[in-house]
């Protein structure tokens, strides 16, 4: 009996383990999206002076910068660009 109370536990001890690692596996973008981290697609529109700007992906509105792509430290996952702008 005591047996299989072990292997129940460790059953469940695995499966808590295993999980989480993989809704992480599937992919950064739903990980990102659990965080309000994710992406905006910003549709194509034309500029007060005619110009066309293409569409493109940002970060989420919040209330910090210091996870933008553009600040010092991020890189952009999209483009590899490195981030140069001063978090404050």
């Amino acid at each position: 009996m005591k047996t299989d109370k072990r292997v129940a536990c460790a059953i469940v001890l695995l499966a808590a383990l295993v999980v989480p690692g993989i809704a992480m596996a599937r992919g950064s973008r739903q990980y990102t999206r659990s965080y309000g981290r994710s992406p905006v697609h910003v549709g194509s529109y034309v500029r007060h002076d005619g110009r066309l700007v293409s569409p493109y992906i940002r970060t989420a509105p919040n209330h910090t910068k210091l996870d933008n792509w553009s600040t010092r430290g991020n890189t952009n996952p999209y483009t590899g660009k490195v981030g140069t702008k001063a978090p404050f």
